[in-house]
């Protein structure tokens, strides 16, 4: 009869610890917090007290320069590396890290079952997957017809398609204004002047002039626009001439393209080549030659004139 009683009294108010025992009586206990029937007051004892964020609280009050995102929650990394506070040599040079967590620990396999990657090291019993080198390759579906080859394919890639560097009007109208691109009084623009005025940085592509900002455009002052690139549109073509200007579109080949723009012009002693004979109509040089270095017509005739003799004979 007592001890029920005393396990009720007990029950009423927490959890229990053993302490003397008495005569003839089993363990009594003795009650450590309180405890309730009531859920709202259950509810109440459940709950944590607020922990009060440190946010960008400054510790010594000097600080200027302090990282502009707040850090509010409690729970953040930085709160918990400054539990008094934020320092104010929070960012000096030889205190900057990578953030917590940014950085994982390497995963070691096979060595033994107690980090539970052992024995298989995480690859599961056999199988092809379970080999050295023994992954599948992209879009492989277990040897049955893949996706990528069984719907239809469409289109193709261009083979003699050009790719050119493009320019439009209103930038040129942009680089004569502010001086970046000056117009020689001897000679055009070239490729190689856009090139060297880093209008175009590690240039190995033809130009081509293109009209948007055709409205505005209006030369540079004084010295009409006179100019040499490989391709430019009707409307571009119209703009500049309309301004007293001149745009000539010359050939080059690959390596005509690269000695012009990558070697000293006193220096290339190639001849460059002429275009295709179905490009030919798109340019207005039919053989190029660098300023001050006419071509001679009569030694092109010469070997214009062998050439076909040569054909023939082959013929």
């Amino acid at each position: 009869f007592i001890l029920p009683l005393m396990l009720r009294g007990c029950f009423a108010f927490s959890v229990f610890e053993p302490v003397t025992r008495s005569a003839g009586l089993v363990s009594a206990f003795r009650c450590k917090n309180t405890w309730t029937d009531d859920p709202l007051k259950k509810a109440a004892l459940g709950r944590r007290k607020p922990v009060q964020g440190l946010g960008n609280k400054i510790w010594s009050g000097k600080a200027s320069d302090f990282p502009k995102k707040p850090i509010e929650h409690s729970g953040s990394p930085y709160t918990i590396e400054h539990p008094k506070g934020i320092p104010s040599t929070f960012l000096d040079a030889n205190k900057m890290k990578d953030n917590p967590g940014s950085h994982h620990s390497r995963k070691i396999v096979g060595r033994g079952p107690g980090s539970g990657l052992g024995k298989t090291a995480g690859r599961g019993t056999k199988g092809q997957k379970s080999r050295s080198g023994g992954s599948t390759r992209p879009g492989f579906e277990g040897g049955s017809n893949s996706l990528y080859k069984a719907v239809r394919k469409y289109g193709f890639k261009n083979a003699n398609r050009i790719y050119y560097k493009e320019l439009n009007l209103n930038q040129i109208q942009l680089y004569l204004d502010t001086g970046r691109l000056v117009q020689p009084e001897d000679r055009p623009l070239t490729i190689r002047d856009l090139k060297d005025s880093g209008i175009f940085r590690g240039l190995n592509q033809p130009v081509k002039i293109l009209g948007n900002g055709k409205e505005k455009f209006v030369g540079s002052n004084g010295t009409p626009l006179n100019i040499e690139v490989q391709a430019v549109t009707a409307s571009a073509r119209e703009a500049i001439e309309k301004t007293g200007g001149k745009v000539t579109t010359v050939y080059f080949n690959k390596l005509g393209l690269f000695h012009f723009l990558k070697r000293p012009h006193d220096s290339i002693t190639i001849r460059f080549a002429r275009p295709p004979v179905k490009k030919a109509h798109r340019y207005d040089v039919p053989v190029y030659s660098l300023p001050g270095q006419p071509l001679d017509i009569e030694e092109e005739q010469d070997m214009e004139e062998s050439e076909q003799e040569s054909d023939r004979e082959y013929a």
